[in-house]
């Protein structure tokens, strides 16, 4: 049976109260595994010309010690929220910052296919600020609940989260000093 995934990745309501995290846990679930089917389709493929190219130049920098991925990796370029937000709330991006790499490590480690980390309650510019850094992490996030105990979700599926190669804080504090 399919599901169409109609959250999203981190949009989110304040207003929204009705959530359903089993029908999200699901949509996110047949979401994955088709992106997984679609992946190991395309690599049934077989090899033309530019592929053997491609290939020649893995092998190549491969020789040489280069990282293929290095080289294509672009540079982190946070939102202007985030970076007006941070240097003022320092102490709180540096504690969320250590909870969504953990997030991503542990999925990583226990290879599991999606796993969930749930905020405490917090108010709308400090879920904003989760909301605001989770592409960042490749993570989808979502809010639930109701005013006062509004509390977000931060999912990490494994294959697809990753930590970004510099941190928030670590682009605010040089401005700081």
């Amino acid at each position: 049976k399919n599901y169409i995934l109609n959250i999203k990745p981190n949009e989110f309501n304040e207003k929204d109260s009705d959530f359903n995290l089993t029908s999200y846990i699901e949509s996110l679930k047949v979401y994955i595994e088709n992106s997984i089917l679609a992946r190991k389709q395309q690599q049934q493929l077989e090899c033309d010309d530019e592929c053997h190219v491609i290939l020649q130049n893995k092998n190549l920098t491969q020789a040489v010690s280069v990282k293929l991925d290095e080289l294509r990796q672009l540079p982190t370029v946070y939102t202007d929220f985030l970076l007006g937000y941070a240097p003022k709330n320092l102490e709180f991006v540096e504690t969320i910052q250590r909870q969504l790499p953990q997030l991503v490590e542990e999925t990583q480690a226990v290879r599991r296919l999606i796993q969930f980390y749930l905020f405490t309650p917090m108010q709308f510019h400090e879920r904003y600020l989760i909301h605001q850094s989770a592409p960042f992490y490749d993570l989808q996030t979502q809010a639930m609940n109701p005013e006062p105990n509004r509390k977000t979700a931060a999912c990490a599926s494994c294959g697809i989260c990753k930590i970004p190669s510099i941190s928030l804080s670590e682009t605010v504090v040089p401005e700081k000093l």
